[in-house]
Formats: C-alpha cells, sequence, structure tokens
C-alpha cells in the first residue's frame, strides 16, 4: 500500500513559519551527488518558488493563535513493488493532484482540489534508519542510501483553505454527535484520516492499474496491526490459508533451497483455483518440488537469497518472474552489443 501519513506537528514544527520545512525539502538540490532536480508543484503549476511558498503559506494565518497548526506535512511513499507501475514522475503529480482532491472532499464541507493550500515535492533519496531490520541484522548502516527506486512525494499543506475563510484540520476528530447539515443533508464532522489512506489506496490502483494483493491493502495491515478480533473475524480464512507460506519465508534458518520453498509453496497453494490462474497469467507451473516458467526449469543460482519476508505466494511468484524477466533482458542487451 502506499504509504500516506502526516507528520508528528512536534517533528514538524508547524505551529509557527513554513520555512525551516520549505527549506529542509530543497536538500536533494542542494546535494551534487543527486542527478534530480526537483521543483515544488501543486494542481496549478510547476517549478514554484519557495519564497512565494514561504511566503502564501505564512500570510494565510488570519485568526489562528500562536498554539494553532499553521500547515501540515504529508509524506506519501508508493512501495518498490507498486512504483513499478508508474511510468513516469508526471503520472505521480498527476496522482498527488488527484489525492488532493481527496483529502478535500474527505472534510465534508463541499470542498475540491481548488480550495486547497498546497504545495508538492518529489524526492528519490531513502536512507536506512536504526529501527530498521536491514541496519539491526548488519546488512546495512544508519543512514546509509537505499537502492533502486525510492521515489516518494512530500506535500505542505496551510491549515487555512485558499482563500482564507475556513480552518480545516486533518488532525480534527469528530466533537459531540458528529453531524452537521450541508445544503440540507446531514453530514459527518472530523477528518476520518483512515478514510483518506483508503481513498488514497483506490487511487492509486485504478489510475496505475495496480493489482493489489489483499495482505497489501491498508484496512488489512490496520486491523492486523491494532484490532486482532475483528482482523480474524475478516481475514482468517486468508491468513490460515497464505500464513504458513509466510512463516517459513521468515525464517532464514528453514529456507536452504529453493526446491524446499517450491515443496512448502506446493503443498499449501496449488490446489487453490485462484493461486493457478494467477501462475498461468505468467506461463509458470508447478511440478512436484520444481517452478517452470514457458516450460524453462528455474535454477536455485537464478534467485536471490534475500526474498525472505513476502507474505503470500503471489508475491513470491512475482518476484522469481521479475528476476527471470531482468536476466533475461540483460543477456538480451548483451547480445545486442
Amino acid at each position: 500500500m502506499p504509504i500516506i501519513n502526516f507528520a508528528n506537528s512536534l517533528k514538524t514544527h508547524n505551529k509557527g513559519t513554513s520555512r525551516f520545512l520549505v527549506y529542509y525539502l530543497e536538500k536533494e538540490n542542494q546535494d551534487d551527488t543527486n542527478q534530480f532536480d526537483e521543483g515544488f508543484f501543486n494542481n496549478e503549476k510547476d517549478n514554484i518558488n519557495p519564497e512565494e511558498i514561504i511566503s502564501k503559506i505564512d500570510s494565510n494565518t488570519k485568526k489562528l493563535e500562536k498554539k494553532h497548526d499553521k500547515f501540515y506535512h504529508l509524506y506519501v511513499a508508493p512501495s518498490n513493488k507498486e512504483l513499478k507501475n508508474i511510468t513516469s514522475k508526471s503520472d505521480l503529480k498527476d496522482y498527488v493532484n488527484k489525492l488532493m482532491n481527496e483529502y478535500a472532499v474527505n472534510f465534508n464541507k463541499g470542498l475540491n482540489v481548488n480550495d486547497i493550500m498546497y504545495y508538492a515535492k518529489i524526492e528519490h533519496q531513502r536512507h536506512h534508519k536504526f529501527n530498521q531490520e536491514s541496519v539491526k541484522e548488519g546488512y546495512k548502516k544508519n543512514g546509509e542510501l537505499k537502492d533502486g527506486n525510492n521515489m516518494h512525494v512530500h506535500i505542505i499543506i496551510s491549515r487555512k483553505t485558499k482563500d482564507g475563510k475556513r480552518k480545516i484540520s486533518p488532525m480534527d476528530k469528530t466533537k459531540g454527535n458528529g453531524v452537521y447539515y450541508l445544503n440540507g443533508n446531514v453530514v459527518q464532522r472530523g477528518f476520518d484520516r483512515n478514510a483518506f489512506k483508503i481513498k488514497g489506496e483506490e487511487l492509486f490502483d485504478k489510475m496505475f492499474n495496480y493489482d493489489r494483493n489483499v495482505s497489501e491493502t491498508f484496512e488489512y495491515n490496520r486491523l492486523k496491526q491494532h484490532h486482532p478480533k475483528e482482523f480474524k473475524k475478516q481475514y482468517g480464512t486468508y491468513e490460515k490459508k497464505y500464513k504458513p507460506i509466510g512463516l517459513l519465508l521468515t525464517q532464514k534458518s528453514k529456507i536452504h533451497n529453493l526446491e524446499n520453498i517450491i515443496q512448502k509453496s506446493h503443498k499449501y497453494s496449488s490446489d487453490d483455483k485462484e493461486f493457478k490462474s494467477h501462475l498461468s497469467k505468467h506461463n509458470i507451473s508447478i511440478k512436484g518440488n520444481s517452478l517452470y516458467h514457458n516450460k524453462e526449469k528455474f535454477k536455485t543460482s537464478d534467485l536471490s537469497k534475500t526474498i525472505l519476508k513476502i507474505i503470500v505466494a503471489y508475491n513470491l511468484i512475482n518476484t522469481y518472474v521479475q528476476q527471470l524477466e531482468e536476466k533475461k533482458s540483460e543477456e538480451e542487451k548483451e547480445q545486442n552489443l
């Protein structure tokens, strides 16, 4: 699922000027090793001057007290798998602008993207952090740059609407009876952050034709982490069918070779019609303990030993297919040289 989160107000220091956040987000442009030079954008224009952003946000604070939030920091980060469906930066920008329309609508006040003052910026670098397993296990160092495509977006959003007439906050929770009347209709108060994230996920899947696994959905992971009883009620059957594979793949000591993995995958999943359908789409078949693609048998040496935390067999197979396609692509390039 694309990570769609609002930064902690204490970390953002959003009760004063936006200057510090704006210039913090300019850090990649000031890095000589960075090959990208990205400007701020919104639904109206690209390459917005940082000083213009600071001026617009810092002046749009009428009737806001010193203790009030003046702006918010939204972070949008597609996973590596999701990024493969995004073919260009312009497509990602289009997604962000449409996501901000969902943001506006989620206030239930008749707003749309044109009512929101926001400024977004694409970044390309991400770093390994001390609390991540790659650092804990010693594979990477804290602060070390992550490899591959790490494109993500930071969005600065004014607390007030563009016309300065309304205070809107994504941190606002329902108060009182939680409803009011708009154009004769009963409307829920507050900003439902869970609903916003789900809308963002649905928008992503629609725009980028992304075939999302149930284990990748926001709701699946939210219930699993915070509401185990509800999770078991909704996803118990799914977990029973695929969890054994996930447990196998997360225990390094039990993974000796490809045949062992395929044997377990075959045991739990090969009788499932949906699984077989997924395999056939990629011309993949499982015979005994062996995996075939276009009738060509996979070799253990072709596969990365880092595939250890895939939750379901679908993702396992997708990873294998991708590696095979990349290998064949490299071979074709070598032949054309």
